[in-house]
C-alpha cells in the first residue's frame, strides 16, 4: 500500500471516529481526498483544434474545384468541409460540456475529423502518391470514432475523468475500453500512408508529399493512444504476503506440512 493511500485510509478512519463522538482525534489530520477532474489540456487543446479547423477552412474558402475548397457540390471538397466544420463544431462544444464527457467529445471530434480530411485527399491523389494509403487512415480513423464512441456510451462517467494519484481500480474504475483498442485502427493506418514513403518509385517531391500526410496522420492517434494509456493507471495496493501461511505463495506446502506435524 502506498503512503499516500494509507493516509487517504487513515482519514477515512478519523472521519468516522469524529462522526461517531467515539474517540479523540489528533491534532492534525490527512487532508481530504481530491476528486477527480478533468484533465487540465483537454479544454485548451480543444480551442487550438477548433481554431486551426476554422483557419484551413478559411484558407480553402479562396480556392476553387477541382482543388479542395469550401464547396459542398465537388464531392473531395465536400468530406474536407464536413472535415474542418466538424473540428470547429466539436471543439467548442468541448468548451461547454461536462467535465465527464468533454475528453471524450475531443477525442471523438479529432477521429471523426480526420477520417473525413483523408477520405477527401484519397479522391483527389497527387500524381504519384497511391491512393490507397489515405483510404486506410480513412477508414483506421473511421474505426477509431466509432470504439470512442462505444466507450464513451459503455464506460462509467467519473472513469471520463484524470484519475487523483492515490486512485485505484476500486475507487475509480477504469473506461470500458483499452486505449490500446480504440487508438490501433487509425495508428495503423497512419503507419501504412507513412509506410509508402519508402516505395522505391516514389520520387523527391511524392515522397515528401507521402511523408507529410503520413505524419499529419499519426501524431494525433500515437498522442491520443499514449494519453489513454497514461489516464488508465491506477495505484495497486499491495500487501507482502507472508510465505508460510495460507494467503502466501508457498500456503499449500506450509498447510500440508502444518497438517502433518
Amino acid at each position: 500500500m502506498t503512503e499516500l493511500r494509507a493516509k487517504e485510509l487513515a482519514y477515512e478512519v478519523t472521519s468516522l471516529i469524529e462522526s461517531s463522538r467515539c474517540g479523540a482525534l489528533p491534532s492534525s489530520t490527512p487532508s481530504p481526498r481530491s476528486a477527480p477532474t478533468l484533465a487540465s489540456w483537454v479544454r485548451p487543446a480543444a480551442v487550438v483544434y477548433a481554431t486551426t479547423s476554422g483557419l484551413l477552412l478559411l484558407a480553402m474558402s479562396q480556392e476553387r474545384p477541382p482543388n479542395l475548397s469550401l464547396s459542398f457540390r465537388h464531392a473531395p471538397s465536400a468530406f474536407v468541409s464536413s472535415g474542418f466544420l466538424l473540428g470547429m463544431a466539436g471543439g467548442g462544444a468541448t468548451l461547454v460540456m461536462p467535465d465527464h464527457d468533454a475528453r471524450a467529445l475531443l477525442e471523438l471530434t479529432v477521429a471523426s475529423s480526420i477520417a473525413l480530411q483523408a477520405l477527401a485527399a484519397a479522391q483527389v491523389p497527387e500524381r504519384g502518391v497511391p491512393a490507397f494509403g489515405e483510404y486506410a487512415v480513412a477508414s483506421g480513423y473511421a474505426l477509431t470514432s466509432v470504439l470512442v464512441g462505444i466507450d464513451w456510451a459503455l464506460s462509467p462517467r467519473q472513469s471520463l475523468l484524470s484519475a487523483p494519484a492515490w486512485a485505484t481500480e476500486r475507487d475509480q474504475p477504469r473506461r470500458a475500453v483499452s486505449p490500446y483498442i480504440v487508438y490501433a485502427p487509425a495508428v495503423i493506418g497512419a503507419l501504412v500512408s507513412l509506410s509508402r514513403a519508402l516505395a522505391p518509385e516514389m520520387g523527391g517531391d511524392d515522397r515528401e508529399l507521402t511523408l507529410g500526410l503520413g505524419t499529419y496522420a499519426l501524431l494525433p492517434a500515437a498522442t491520443g493512444m499514449a494519453l489513454g494509456i497514461v489516464g488508465a493507471q491506477r495505484q495497486v495496493e499491495k500487501e507482502r504476503p507472508e510465505p508460510w501461511i495460507a494467503g502466501g505463495p508457498h500456503g499449500s506446502l506450509g498447510l500440508t506440512v502444518g497438517g502433518w506435524l
